[in-house]
């Protein structure tokens, strides 16, 4: 008896110590350096985001998060290395709305399912905008045009077959019926002036892209993608308002590889949010025209399967395969 008190007291022992030493590493995250690899080029959008908000984050993590640019194969080398390394929270990957669109047009283009998202932080939609002396001057003009023209209309898309812009697009003609002519660019930019330049009668890009074009009235604003009107463009209806059930939004969001310990992504989720509430952070929001969001894991788990499900159901009825 004495020596079952013994081995039972000892165990307790071994295992209190095993939690004591759990808890003691997870209060020291982070205690060495943390990459977040971003799949955008050095100086985009998403890159300046990504490095604005680590650097109000991190206070709250010791100074240790950097930014680390891996843009090869459409983000999928990036994505695929966050997926791969070790579930530690040393590695975040910088998540965006393609990763709902690439795998149903790209074979064995990494999934959500690799990673726990931790949050989403960025929220930004998509504007059609045309020249302001244009043929077209509101969104119903487009559309009842390009029904009865099909194929004449050009429409510039950044990112190719199979991107979010591109999506915008197939989604537009499968809710109206009518048809574009896309004409694909590297990027916004080179889209935004294509555009103003009469070479294409619309662009479709990030609302936060084209806002210098329209404000300096270079470009006109359309309609816009989201659910509500952007405060960028009050004119500008959404496609919601003229009765098309389209809605495409670019989202910005942070993940960890899978399995990576609750309390870790604890850590990250506390201080990604206090680093949102910053007015630093805000203004830079403000001057760049993207929308503030935060959504933890829960809410952010949520949004994406809906959003891959609306991605998945459009894919099959358009006829898009994964190649």
């Amino acid at each position: 008896m004495k020596r079952k008190v013994l081995l039972l007291s000892f165990l307790f022992v071994c295992l209190f110590s095993y939690g004591f030493h759990v808890c003691l590493v997870y209060a020291e995250y982070p205690d060495q350096k943390v990459k977040l690899i971003c799949t955008s080029a050095p100086g985009g959008l998403s890159d300046i985001t990504a490095r604005t908000l680590t650097r109000y984050a991190n206070p709250y993590l010791g100074g240790y998060v950097y930014v680390e640019n891996i843009t090869s194969s459409a983000g999928a080398v990036g994505h695929r290395t966050a997926a791969k390394s070790k579930p530690d929270g040393y590695t975040l990957d910088l998540i965006g709305s393609g990763m709902m669109v690439k795998p149903h047009v790209t074979k064995d283009y990494p999934t959500l399912d690799l990673f726990d998202v931790i949050c989403i932080v960025v929220q930004d939609s998509l504007v059609l905008t045309t020249k302001p002396d244009g043929r077209f001057k509101t969104a119903a003009d487009l559309v009842s045009y390009a029904k009865a023209h099909p194929g004449e209309v050009t429409a510039g898309i950044a990112g190719g077959v199979g991107g979010v812009h591109h999506f915008t697009l197939a989604a537009l003609e499968d809710a109206t019926g009518a048809k574009f002519s896309i004409v694909p660019y590297p990027g916004d930019s080179p889209t935004l002036s294509a555009a103003m330049g009469g070479h294409i009668d619309i662009s479709v890009a990030s609302c936060s892209a084209s806002k210098t074009f329209v404000e300096s009235k270079k470009l006109r604003p359309l309609v816009i993608t989201d659910s509500e009107r952007s405060q960028l463009y009050p004119d500008a209806p959404t496609l919601k308002e003229l009765g098309y059930d389209v809605l495409q939004l670019a989202i910005s969001a942070f993940g960890v590889p899978k399995g990576t310990p609750k309390e870790v992504k604890d850590v990250l989720v506390g201080a990604f949010r206090k680093a949102t509430q910053d007015e630093g952070y805000k203004k830079f929001l403000d001057q760049v025209g993207v929308k503030q969001i935060f959504k933890d894991s829960e809410e952010a788990g949520a949004f994406f399967k809906a959003l891959d499900t609306r991605t998945r159901n459009l894919a099959t009825r358009i006829g898009l395969q994964p190649k």
